[in-house]
């Protein structure tokens, strides 16, 4: 983020906080910050907007151990892939100080880690939830998605719990699968050789943080364990037709699945490029 605001805006004064002081020294070498701080409170009272940027349990804890240093007027808005709990334990806490929360989720990542692995472009084109409370059309929630435009994104205003509807199916689903899929084809001793392109493509997201993703689960339960039971249904439902042979069955299914796919493919990349 701050890579892609003084690539954009090179008069724009980006503030930073880290943990470490290397990150912190490594982002002002890079200009990829103008200034920061492992103290919060050298960094949070000199922002408008503050972009928190953290593991989504790490996100509840530091915006309430730090919300008295917030200003008031000001506007908080985080990345993280469960919005729900998040929007509802933040905002309250925040409004009571005039600070105004408003939860974002950009659908764009990778499972690289860390500001070696930081790159300008990431939000280009890509859609971004912007996820209030229950006051939709209060001036900040513009704010933010004027925000998310400004650094190249789409930005899309929905309510928390049908954000968290969707990506438990179109996302920590897919996650769940990815390393399943990785532990039932890695288990014999041959099993790399006969894994290539699709096998790395499919299980690239299983190289993610496991403590970043079990966060993200834990948040998202009930929605999660709901897509997981139609998922075993669909599963059940395949493996009754492969073992009796139903080979059109089998045949329909994919051809479905091959529809949609090219379907959201299309769409996404409309999305994306516009």
């Amino acid at each position: 983020m701050g890579m892609r605001l003084k690539e954009k805006y090179p008069d724009i004064q980006v503030f930073g906080y880290a943990r470490r002081q290397e990150t912190i020294d490594h982002a002002i070498s890079e200009k990829i910050i103008d200034c920061g701080s492992t103290d919060p409170a050298e960094v949070l009272p000199n922002a408008e907007l503050s972009i928190v940027c953290l593991p989504v349990k790490v996100v509840l804890d530091f915006v309430k151990e730090h919300a008295h240093l917030w200003a008031r007027g000001t506007i908080v808005t985080d990345v993280g892939s469960v919005k729900k709990l998040i929007v509802e334990d933040l905002t309250p806490v925040l409004y009571r100080r005039g600070v105004h929360f408003i939860g974002s989720h950009p659908m764009a990542g990778s499972e690289k880690t860390g500001i070696e692995n930081a790159a300008p472009d990431l939000y280009n084109g890509a859609a971004v939830f912007v996820t209030p409370s229950s006051v939709k059309h209060h001036p900040s929630v513009e704010h933010v998605s004027n925000f998310w435009r400004a650094v190249g994104a789409h930005p899309v205003t929905i309510a928390p719990r049908e954000h968290d509807h969707l990506v438990a199916g179109s996302s920590h689903l897919i996650h769940l699968l990815a390393a399943a899929g990785v532990n039932v084809a890695l288990q014999e001793d041959k099993s790399h050789l006969a894994a290539s392109t699709g096998f790395r493509d499919f299980s690239r997201i299983a190289a993610a943080s496991p403590d970043i993703w079990t966060q993200i689960f834990r948040q998202n339960q009930d929605e999660l364990y709901t897509v997981l039971e139609q998922y075993r249904t669909i599963l059940e439902e395949l493996q009754d037709n492969i073992k009796n042979g139903h080979w059109d069955n089998i045949h329909n299914f994919l051809n479905k699945a091959r529809q949609k796919r090219n379907q959201w493919y299309d769409n996404w990349r409309n999305v994306r490029d516009n």
